[in-house]
């Protein structure tokens, strides 16, 4: 296969998917997703979340509705808590830290520390990159990409030259 029609087949490929992307965003962001059980922090988790990470918190919140709890101490900083499935066969100590709203499971809203940016519908807006470094990188990606597209169109416009 010639490199100019390898090229035109590439940006064919690229615009579908774009096209694609696109579509689900679109979905994503206009449609609401169906709330199973009604309560607060799923009506919370489907404005934050795309669809396919929506879903996969649904499923957990729902399957987490199953166990039950017992507050066993609640100072003001930290409620210790018991959780157990069926039984109190195995239990499990939970402990919520009011302060900096850290916790494994029984949260009642999602605690802004756990709205990841790049799983929310809004991850494609401003930057994703958590540190210096990172940002580094990307810029080094960036330049990576620019420097291939334009010894492809180099390489394009030396194949015209050529016939």
């Amino acid at each position: 296969m010639p490199l100019q029609d390898f090229v035109e087949q590439f940006k064919r490929a690229v615009i579908a998917r774009r096209d694609q992307e696109s579509d689900a965003d679109f979905q994503s962001n206009f449609s609401r997703p169906i709330l199973k059980i009604s309560m607060n922090i799923e009506a919370e988790a489907a404005k934050f979340y795309p669809k396919e990470i929506f879903k996969f918190f649904q499923e957990e919140l729902v399957n987490g509705l199953s166990y039950h709890h017992e507050k066993v101490t609640n100072s003001e900083d930290i409620s210790t808590f018991l959780v157990w499935k069926k039984d109190k066969q195995t239990c499990r100590i939970v402990t919520f830290d009011h302060n900096s709203q850290d916790a494994k499971c029984d949260v009642l809203s999602i605690p802004p520390q756990y709205v990841m940016k790049r799983w929310t519908k809004d991850a494609k807006s401003g930057t994703v990159v958590t540190s210096q470094a990172n940002t580094m990188l990307l810029k080094e990606v960036e330049i990576a990409l620019k420097n291939v597209s334009l010894d492809v169109v180099g390489q394009i416009k030396e194949g015209e030259n050529l016939q």
